[in-house]
């Protein structure tokens, strides 16, 4: 997926204004393992892995950040934004979903036990055989189309992704820099 400029600033600078049909999601990558965090949630009894809706006046970028710190406690310190994707769930509501991995991250797995059971670090091929939520199936498979991931990969780095292609965007920046304010974006321009 090529990334331009306008996606790029959708993602830093792009504040939600209304509607709740925006989500992230994030990949946990282990830096010594390359096992993936993954927990199944309370509603749907689906494995998943961090994220959820991206709220009003937050950016993707935002968003991404927030969700995993609240259901998983790890603070994350980069992004790699993958891929975006539009998609139906099962209630009829359309979805634009926001795609990020990281291996650089601090904390340990904490649970938001109203949405998830415990985390659990576990290797991509043993996640694929769960009964995934579809959104985390999509951003797997999608990360493995892409070589950010393979089934016992020892980390994300191993893909030399920021160095071979040049299409992807590292995000490095994190929320807690300056963001322009007058960037006001409903996600129309996707």
């Amino acid at each position: 997926m090529k990334l331009d400029a306008e996606l790029e600033n959708l993602v830093r600078n792009g504040k939600m204004k209304s509607g709740n049909n925006y989500g992230a999601g994030v990949i946990l990558v282990h830096p010594d393992t390359g096992e993936i965090l993954i927990a199944k949630r309370t509603d749907t009894k689906n494995y998943c892995t961090p994220g959820g809706k991206i709220e009003v006046g937050e950016t993707p970028l935002q968003g991404a950040v927030r969700e995993t710190l609240e259901e998983s406690g790890i603070q994350v310190n980069s992004l790699i934004l993958y891929d975006v994707a539009m998609h139906t769930a099962d209630n009829g509501k359309n979805w634009t979903s926001f795609m990020f991995i990281t291996d650089d991250f601090t904390g340990e797995p904490k649970n938001q036990e109203s949405e998830v059971e415990p985390w659990e670090w576990m290797y991509v091929d043993e996640a694929l055989i769960k009964d995934l939520f579809p959104p985390t199936k999509k951003s797997l498979e999608r990360a493995i189309e892409y070589g950010l991931l393979g089934s016992r990969a020892k980390n994300i780095k191993d893909s030399q992704l920021e160095v071979s292609n040049p299409d992807y965007i590292p995000y490095v920046e994190m929320p807690t820099s300056p963001f322009n304010d007058s960037l006001i974006c409903a996600y129309s321009c996707i």
